[in-house]
């Protein structure tokens, strides 16, 4: 029986925020029972919504001073189609729940939690190089043995 991983695909430069653990939540329609490893896949969509995420995110580490950040970011936008890393599904939570516990809005700092549902990834681990991979929406598993897991940055 080949082991499997689950895998998610998200945008960038959120994708590499969220493997280098600057990000610890993911923004879903909807919650997942899986607590387990994902796959973090870098998806190919590039465009003006991207972009201004890109703008917007690379402004606040330039006003922060973060230089790590800075270069996550800005290296962000041709790190796409492939695996970036992988990440720990500790738990999911909806807005009402994160904000009746005193949860902050997203400021793109520390607060990145937009809802309707927050996924929270722990153990956030970025591979040395893009394993490129055609990405798929929602939750898809592939077999572990296409991806470097002993290869992380």
């Amino acid at each position: 029986m080949t082991k499997t991983i689950a895998c998610l695909s998200i945008r960038q430069p959120w994708a590499s925020l969220l493997v280098h653990g600057i990000k610890t939540i993911e923004n879903r329609s909807f919650f997942c029972r899986n607590r387990e490893l994902f796959g973090i896949h870098a998806s190919k969509t590039w465009g003006k919504d991207e972009q201004a995420a890109y703008d917007h995110l690379l402004q606040i580490a330039i006003e922060m001073r973060d230089v790590r950040r800075q270069d996550i970011i800005y290296r962000s936008k041709d790190i796409r189609g492939g695996f970036v890393g992988t990440a720990n599904l500790r738990d999911c939570i909806g807005a009402e729940e994160w904000y009746e516990h005193g949860g902050w809005p997203f400021d793109g700092r520390k607060n990145w939690f937009v809802g309707p549902v927050g996924w929270f990834f722990t153990g956030a681990r970025s591979f040395r190089v893009l394993v490129p991979y055609r990405g798929q929406q929602g939750i898809f598993r592939v077999p572990a043995s296409h991806l470097p897991l002993e290869d992380v940055a």
